[in-house]
């Protein structure tokens, strides 16, 4: 994040990257222990294809 408070689209995708906390409401299905638990998980991109086509969201997310 620039000093202005401006984002590149490689701030976007490191973003995009970072492991998120999955909430009570959204709990994974564990097969091992075969019970619903909580669970982080990420996305990443591997392999771009020859066209990308990216949604940037124009809002600000974070806690009040």
């Amino acid at each position: 994040v620039k000093e202005d408070g401006s984002l590149s689209l490689a701030d976007c995708l490191d973003e995009f990257e970072k492991p998120e906390l999955l909430d009570e409401d959204n709990k994974w299905y564990c097969p091992q222990c075969k019970d619903h638990v909580q669970a982080t998980k990420s996305l990443q991109i591997y392999k771009a294809p020859l066209v990308l086509v990216i949604n940037l969201k124009r809002f600000k997310h974070g806690k009040r």
